[in-house]
């Protein structure tokens, strides 16, 4: 299936098929074949979410696989900077029907963190994982919660390693007509003991629904969490309540240093920040802006410093025909932040953009995976010395999965 990228600059896209292999029945550590045949556009039932990217170049991913039964395992793999697999894992809790990897993150050690949902099988219920592998693929420890409560459900949305701790992100969901979103922050040491909760609650606004989405670690372990909250409590699934943008900074305690949220004059639109990055003293969140009542919303990308003062900020995909929404940013190791996300497209599919501004703010370049009238989601990015991974999902016009891929920007 071809590729086609359109560019604001000189970007050199490899594109890499998410690689699928058979699932053994054992629900701990199945084993997996090390050299998995590729996906194919007719049958292909793993999932990506994520992509993260160590120092020596090479990159990992997490997602699920469905197997006979519909039972799903989360996945997360290595790949060597060339593309071949170097290891796999898979693994599910025995009775819930299914697990799914939302986020992987690697230390400076190597060590793979992957954190996500557990689900029941039914409609109520589900919980929360996160796991450790050491650079070699061995398994070291786990936490998960099967947490069925009442007909509301937890999971893990992010992770970040840093400073000796592994801190994620996640937030509690409410089944069917419950509109509940509750978010959380848990921090861990690096063998898995729990330090800290936060329960990310906005300061003056009296526990109206919240969402934890990103966190991201400084030098000094301090955590930046972004997400969202209402302004007001919703009730009803079909209400309609503002949602604001929320940033907060943990210290390496989880104390609340300090938090922002971003009120605007939009009325009952929805604000919500998506990504948080920090490098030194530069902190960077992407949010999606102004969607509801029918306009489906603008992308924003804007630069902190380390105590919540703005230094630049602005919009992008302010036309409703391209409208953009992002999904996450990535910082590479010199300061270029890369944003990945999904754009409406004129043929009436979606298409993943890829956007790469400097430290300064200003917009380098600007690319698009375009398969006409199919749709490309995004799902992660992972920035490297030179160029990024960008991955994402493909769908055909009528919705039937294509598989999971991978694509290397070159710039």
């Amino acid at each position: 299936m071809r590729l086609c990228a359109k560019a604001l600059g000189v970007v050199s896209v490899l594109a890499v098929a998410l690689m699928t292999a058979q699932v053994s029945a054992v629900a701990e550590e199945p084993l997996y074949p090390l050299a998995p045949s590729p996906v194919s556009s007719k049958d292909t039932h793993a999932r990506l979410m994520a992509v993260a990217v160590d120092a020596a170049g090479n990159y990992y991913v997490t997602g699920s696989e469905k197997t006979a039964g519909y039972r799903r395992y989360a996945i997360v793999r290595k790949y060597r900077p060339g593309g071949g697999v170097e290891w796999e894992r898979a693994w599910r809790l025995p009775k819930p029907r299914g697990s799914n990897g939302v986020d992987v993150t690697v230390g400076s050690d190597g060590a793979v963190y992957v954190v996500g949902s557990v689900d029941t099988g039914v409609y109520e219920g589900g919980g929360w994982f996160i796991r450790k592998y050491s650079a070699a693929g061995r398994f070291q420890w786990h936490r998960a919660t099967p947490g069925w409560r009442g007909g509301s459900a937890e999971t893990f949305s992010a992770v970040a390693v840093g400073r000796g701790m592994v801190v994620a992100s996640g937030y509690e969901y409410g089944c069917c007509d419950d509109p509940t979103r509750d978010g959380f922050v848990r921090a861990y040491d690096e063998n898995g003991r729990l330090l800290w909760t936060d329960p990310f609650e906005v300061p003056g606004l009296r526990r109206p629904f919240d969402q934890a989405n990103d966190v991201a670690l400084d030098g000094s372990g301090s955590a930046y969490v972004v997400g969202w909250s209402h302004t007001r409590r919703q009730r009803l699934s079909q209400m309609t309540v503002d949602r604001e943008m929320v940033l907060q900074k943990l210290s390496s305690r989880g104390d609340v240093a300090w938090a922002r949220t971003f009120r605007d004059s939009g009325g009952k639109d929805r604000d919500e920040a998506v990504s948080v990055g920090v490098l030194g003293s530069q902190l960077m969140v992407a949010a999606h802006l102004n969607a509801g009542n029918g306009d489906p919303g603008n992308g924003w990308l804007g630069r902190f410093n380390l105590n919540g003062a703005r230094a630049w900020g602005g919009p992008f995909g302010l036309q409703k025909a391209r409208a953009a929404a992002p999904v996450e940013l990535s910082i590479a190791p010199w300061g270029a932040t890369y944003v990945v996300g999904d754009e409406r497209d004129r043929d009436g599919g979606t298409d993943l953009f890829l956007r790469k501004w400097n430290p300064r703010g200003r917009l380098l370049w600007a690319t698009v995976i375009d398969k006409g009238r199919r749709s490309v989601y995004a799902e992660g990015v992972a920035a490297l010395e030179s160029g990024a991974y960008a991955a994402g999902q493909a769908y055909a016009a009528r919705g039937k999965y294509l598989g999971s891929w991978i694509w290397r920007f070159a710039a």
